[in-house]
């Protein structure tokens, strides 16, 4: 039985050889641009961010700072405190809306009767500004207390992470809205992590 043999090209192999070589370079420059707008995106959201956070910024000194002289109030009804702005979170609700939450430093606050009892201490009520941002370049305005069940010192980065309206499991006690001038917006009763009552008033509160 004669024995095969097989010739190849040597033109053949050498283009093969620059086709190989053309489809790196493709590649590598695809992936070069690909990982060059990763690293543009979350930048261009930083600065946007930034620029949002110094408008609210800008509003909330403007219209909700109280003044030195009492004649000369604001709307800040029963918000004494201020806003961490370095401890701050920005992000889309489900529904689209574009908010602002901002931890509070509040210097009073209130109790509400039922926690109002031997081994609990105010500081142990989480306090967020929650902000929205409107067409005409207002913000509607929210002050959130979170008064938890047992006495214990919340971590805001544990309600930080995935926003207000979402809440860490651990967590069981009353979320209380109120508007600038002092109103009682409404709230929620929640029982590891879970809403499972609106408050409407406080008297409703238990």
């Amino acid at each position: 039985m004669k024995e095969r043999t097989f010739t190849f090209n040597s033109n053949i192999l050498k283009v093969m050889m620059n086709q190989l070589r053309l489809l790196s370079i493709i590649l590598i420059l695809i992936g070069s641009s690909c990982i060059s707008a990763k690293q543009e995106e979350p930048k261009d959201e930083i600065i946007i961010e930034d620029q949002e956070l110094q408008a609210a910024k800008s509003w909330y000194e403007s219209n909700l700072v109280l003044n030195e002289n009492p004649d000369e109030v604001g709307q800040m009804g029963s918000w004494e405190g201020k806003p961490i702005w370095s401890n701050y979170k920005i992000y889309n609700q489900n529904d689209g809306k574009r908010v602002i939450e901002v931890q509070f430093d509040w210097e009073t606050v209130k109790i509400p009767g039922h926690l109002n009892v031997e081994g609990f201490n105010k500081k142990y009520v989480l306090q967020i500004l929650i902000l929205y941002p409107q067409k005409d370049g207002d913000f509607a305005a929210y002050l959130l207390s979170i008064y938890p069940d047992e006495p214990k010192e919340l971590n805001y980065a544990d309600f930080k992470e995935g926003g207000y309206y979402n809440h860490p499991k651990s967590f069981s006690g009353i979320y209380h809205f109120h508007r600038p001038d002092g109103r009682f917006s409404g709230g929620w009763v929640i029982e590891d992590g879970v809403r499972t009552r609106q408050i409407k008033s406080l008297k409703s509160t238990k």
